[in-house]
């Protein structure tokens, strides 16, 4: 009897013992993510995505993380290339949102936009990932930008070993992912990764003088990244070919015959870590663009003599960047300074023609450059236990090879109050929104044309956040407005059509109420709900909004559940009901390296619709999907 007591204590302390192991674990896995190192609260409203939500979300793209931002919807434009819009407004204009990849900006020069290329990528080598609302930039030591995206890569140091990831959806979409990663020893290691996806979306159709006109949202790219760690040497490169249906093309009746968009991007990062917290870094990008637009029922060309049929362009874009940053602590101040260089050179050609022969054809042609110089610092003082006051500066000043000089100044003001059971956080900010090429010579009109008197917005940002914190959990209020002076328009009319600034000032804010609680390290509760006002009659998005985010665990599967909620609206005169996209997924571990999950996307079909100008239909901006997931780890 003795013996048999003394085994089932022996029992029971084992399955303690294992317990209050799985739960180090756990708790050494949370403290030990890579974004506890990366994120800067201070910088605006912050949104981060860990791997492990990554993972057990199964996201396959940057649309899956982007269309659960409160306060953000998803938009496509007309020749198929993802965007993102303001809540109540039009797509954010280029330049005001800028994507990374670690460090290493993935804008083009002509657009000042990484979406062509990025806004669909695979996220499936990102570790975590970042998103920064009413932000400057300065913190980040680059170009400046009131929205940032950034994606930290899985690193060499942190990998061992390589996986392999397979997924397919029932309308025949298939994405394959493979890493392989390894230290070879204390100073060397690297990291490779390939992605191949080709994405089928559905086909709608429009009739035009009783002919039917397909409209493909098809998509197809391929992604090679590596980086390299030797010492305090990060050397990174990427390379990006994606392939674009036209979807409703340029036409004046939405009736695109053939044709697509052809983008590249490689890249080569260089980062040096030097003692006293000096990081040195180094890159080029090669950007290219090619798109070929068929419509025979005319594309509106401004100063064009008729409609075009055929609408070629190409683009080259060069970057090249230098930057030094240093990080110094002096008593009670925090300082971080620094600068770029950057030389930015694109060369676009547009052979348009009036007849599929490409017979009458007309060319037009411009070539720029721009160097770009930066100097920022910033200060962060430490005033007492519980608060901290920030400061920072920033100038820039661009000299176009053909246009006016450009010379702003950014700065930053911020409070930070916090304790363990409560935060406050107040900023101003003062930016400017950059013009790039694609402004100063518009893709769609002929002769190519500088309005050399285009200026850059300027624009004002007032933000407060209050955080109470709970047992396991978090109540938050954001509250945001933004004032934006001389804001560039697109004017079709008058002799010189183009983009001007309008003599005028806009707003625009947003509130946001979120609830997050954390029964265990494996099962969450996260909430948001945010309505915001850009003071037009005209909104031409959602306004108002939810989110609702539910992870689980039970034994070995993980369960996470997605509901999407977005207020009707009524651009153009067509209304636009409300939306509610369920996405929903489980994911099963076979055994440690083998796992098979299923993952349902706009499961009720009545996500997000998107209103075109003079199409008769609407179209799910969210697709209905049901895809499985197979996943290997070596």
């Amino acid at each position: 009897m003795a013996r048999l007591i003394s085994l089932l204590l022996l029992i029971i302390v084992s399955i303690h013992a294992q317990n209050n192991l799985k739960y180090l674990l756990q708790k050494y896995k949370k403290e030990s993510e890579l974004s506890k190192k990366t994120k800067k609260e201070e910088a605006g409203i912050l949104y981060v995505y860990t791997r492990e939500m990554l993972e057990r979300m199964q996201v396959k793209n940057l649309r899956d993380i982007l269309k659960s931002v409160p306060g953000l919807n998803l938009y496509t434009t007309m020749n198929n290339i993802s965007l993102i819009s303001a809540a109540s407004s039009l797509k954010l204009p280029f330049g005001s949102i800028r994507i990374f990849i670690n460090d290493h900006d993935m804008s083009s020069a002509y657009f000042g936009s990484s979406f062509l290329i990025w806004g669909d990528l695979n996220l499936e080598y990102i570790d975590h990932i970042e998103i920064y609302k009413a932000t400057s930039s300065i913190e980040f030591g680059n170009e400046t930008t009131p929205l940032i995206i950034k994606l930290y890569t899985k690193l060499s140091d942190r990998e061992i070993g390589g996986k392999i990831r397979a997924t397919k959806d029932h309308k025949n979409s298939f994405i394959f992912n493979l890493y392989k990663a390894d230290i070879l020893n204390d100073d060397f290691s690297y990291f490779v990764y390939g992605n191949f996806q080709n994405i089928d979306n559905k086909d709608y159709h429009n009739i035009f003088n009783n002919k039917l006109y397909k409209l493909s949202k098809d998509k197809n790219d391929f992604n090679f990244y590596t980086n390299f760690l030797y010492k305090k040497w990060l050397i990174e490169f990427g390379s990006m070919v994606k392939n674009t249906d036209n979807f409703l093309g340029y036409g004046l009746y939405k009736t695109p015959k053939s044709g697509g968009l052809k983008t590249g991007q490689k890249y080569i990062h260089i980062t040096k870590n030097l003692k006293n917290s000096i990081k040195l870094q180094f890159s080029y990008d090669r950007i290219d663009y090619d798109q070929k637009l068929y419509d025979p029922n005319g594309i509106a060309v401004f100063g064009l003599p008729r409609l075009a049929t055929n609408y070629n362009t190409k683009l080259k874009d060069d970057v090249y960047t230098v930057s030094a940053m240093h990080t110094l602590e002096l008593k009670k101040h925090k300082f971080l300074y620094g600068g770029f260089y950057k030389y930015k050179k694109n060369i676009k050609n547009i052979d348009i023609s009036t007849e599929s022969n490409l017979s009458n054809s007309f060319i037009g042609s411009s070539k720029n450059s721009v160097h770009y110089n930066s100097f920022f610092i910033k200060d962060r003082y430490h005033l007492t236990k519980n608060i901290d006051l920030l400061a920072s500066f920033k100038k820039d000043i661009l000299n176009f090879k053909n246009l006016k000089k450009c010379n702003r100044n950014i700065y930053k003001i911020s409070a930070i109050y916090k304790n363990s059971n409560f935060s406050f956080q107040v900023y101003y900010t003062h930016l400017y929104l950059p013009l790039s090429f694609y402004f100063f010579y518009p893709l769609n009109r002929l002769p190519n044309f500088a309005n050399k008197g285009l200026t850059s917005p300027t624009a004002d940002i007032y933000q407060v956040k209050f955080k109470y914190f709970i047992d396991k959990g978090y109540i938050s209020l954001t509250g945001a407005k933004r004032y934006i002076k001389d804001p560039v328009v697109f004017v079709h009319i008058g002799s010189n059509p183009g983009f001007i600034n309008l003599k005028t000032k806009t707003k625009y804010s947003v509130i946001e109420l979120a609830y997050s609680y954390e029964f265990d390290f494996q099962n969450s509760f996260d909430v948001a709900i945010y309505t915001s006002n850009n003071y037009q009659s005209l909104k031409l998005s959602p306004k108002k909004g939810a989110i609702i985010r539910i992870f689980n665990h039970y034994k070995n599967f993980d369960i996470y559940n997605e509901f999407i909620y977005k207020s009707s609206y009524k651009p153009y005169g067509i209304k636009v009901d409300s939306s509610l996209d369920w996405t929903s997924s489980i994911k099963y571990k076979i055994d440690k390296d083998f796992y098979i999950g299923i993952r349902g996307e706009n499961i009720l079909n009545s996500g997000l619709k998107q209103v075109y100008n003079n199409l008769p239909f609407l179209v799910s901006e969210v697709e209905q999907k049901f895809w499985i997931n197979l996943e290997y780890l070596f």
